[in-house]
């Protein structure tokens, strides 16, 4: 075991006991270049490192490969992640897309409704990130200008459906 991965190990053993997640994500990458390949790997686990929850990142990186059939290079990556908890893997893999995860610790992971919630909000903003940029590269300035004013009336009913909820909540706690 090198220094990182030991490091990285104490880190996972004080994460755990608070709620922490280690994982394995697996990474691929196709290009042109056989050189460059790497280094963009290299930069994207860095990039990995810097994202919320995140603690601890440390990643094997394998040798390039030449596909005959396509006429490129690619390669992969093994990244072995410390997470705050599993609402950050989770918002990771949305929006880096590994294509593979193996959660190494804990056995078993818990999440109270709220954490749940909070878990799938984070999803579905990502998504609609995605799906905005793709609406934003495709349509004409009409529809996009459509497009924004749908928002803003679902924004409206989400703060409407909030206070409302808000409401029940408050009405349900007096005596």
């Amino acid at each position: 075991m090198d220094e990182q991965e030991r490091i990285g190990e104490e880190i996972a053993k004080r994460a755990l006991r608070e709620g922490g997640v280690q994982a394995l994500l697996y990474y691929d990458i196709h290009g042109g270049s056989q050189d460059a390949l790497r280094n963009i790997m290299v930069g994207f686990i860095g990039r990995l490192v810097t994202e919320h929850g995140v603690l601890h990142a440390y990643g094997k990186i394998e040798q390039t490969q030449k596909d005959e059939e396509a006429g490129s290079f690619f390669t992969s990556a093994e990244v072995k992640m410390v997470f705050r908890d599993f609402n950050s893997l989770a918002m990771l893999c949305a929006k880096y897309l590994p294509i593979g995860v193996e959660i190494l610790k804990p056995n078993e992971i818990k999440l109270n409704v709220g954490e749940a919630q909070t878990m799938l909000l984070n999803v579905a903003t990502i998504a609609n990130e995605y799906a905005e940029e793709a609406i934003k590269k495709t349509v004409s300035p009409e529809e996009l200008k459509a497009y924004e004013r749908k928002l803003l009336k679902k924004e409206e009913l989400g703060r409407m459906l909030l206070a409302r909820k808000k409401g029940e909540e408050d009405g349900g706690k007096k005596e």
